[in-house]
């Protein structure tokens, strides 16, 4: 499923605060997961900014992190967990914050942005996504794969 193919990314939401292009499912082994490609427009959220948007490149698993994207689906969304199909869970766990984020950059251009992440996105799936996961998220040491999973929290247990 994986090997060299190329990674393909469709947009699913283009709303009043953010864009959201995800890939097809992924699988390096151990999980699928998908890789979305996030676009925040800053304005949306403070006036003083010194950049207009920020883009990331995420890796979102709804199997590593069921219970809380079935959780965020039924008590947040109005949903029915089971009635959802993959992209409603990725756009879930994406607002519920459960994910790694593989490559951060702010500016102006949007197009540039978008074309740079998307650059990423392809380099991260066929070179590096262990080593991208393998890095702490956070200051606590919780890596890439405590916070695909939803545990923030995971580099407090490791101490």
């Amino acid at each position: 499923m994986d090997g060299h193919e190329e990674l393909k990314l469709k947009l699913v939401d283009d709303g009043d605060c953010a864009m959201i292009i995800v890939s097809q499912k992924r699988n390096k082994g151990d999980f699928d997961f998908f890789f979305v490609v996030r676009l925040t427009y800053m304005e949306e959220y403070c006036d003083d900014a010194d950049f207009k948007y920020i883009v990331d490149v995420l890796a979102v698993s709804p199997e590593q992190a069921k219970s809380q994207c079935q959780d965020y689906i039924e008590n947040n969304m109005g949903g029915n967990f089971d009635e959802s199909d993959e992209i409603q869970r990725v756009q879930a766990l994406v607002e519920y914050g459960a994910y790694a984020t593989l490559f951060s950059k702010t500016g102006n251009n949007k197009r540039e942005l978008l074309s740079e992440a998307k650059g990423e996105a392809t380099k991260i799936n066929f070179i590096s996504f262990g080593f991208e996961m393998d890095k702490p998220q956070n200051r606590i040491g919780s890596t890439g794969w405590d916070f695909i999973k939803g545990d923030i929290m995971a580099g407090l247990k490791k101490a």
